[in-house]
């Protein structure tokens, strides 16, 4: 009878403790000049861990549940996202990349 409580007890204790998922680790691309838009099926917090802040800049847009990626210097960094909750939800390994397109857009946008 006992072992049937501490069995009950180690299934409600090893349920509390098991995670929803992995957290998606997702490798993102951006060219200078040209902004990745990305859409979130959950509510996020707005305060977004960004790595390497010099290399990136996000334009977040909590009511559309988006975020627009704009790289500004080549090199890697990570963004973390987070639900309102605090919890982990997305990863994007950014890797921002400058090629003769991307010098040109920025050049454009400097004279605008």
């Amino acid at each position: 009878m006992i072992w049937r409580y501490f069995f009950i007890l180690c299934l409600i204790v090893s349920q509390a403790f098991a995670q929803d998922g992995e957290v998606k680790k997702t490798p993102l691309d951006i060219a200078i000049g040209i902004d990745e838009v990305k859409r979130f099926d959950y509510k996020f917090n707005q305060k977004i861990q960004v790595g390497n802040e010099g290399l990136l800049k996000l334009i977040v847009v909590p009511a559309r549940q988006e975020i627009t990626f704009r790289g500004l210097q080549p090199g890697r960094t990570s963004v973390t996202i987070r639900d309102t909750f605090g919890d982990i939800k997305d990863v994007f390994l950014v890797n921002v990349t400058s090629d003769g397109n991307s010098n040109i857009v920025r050049e454009i946008r400097e004279f605008l």
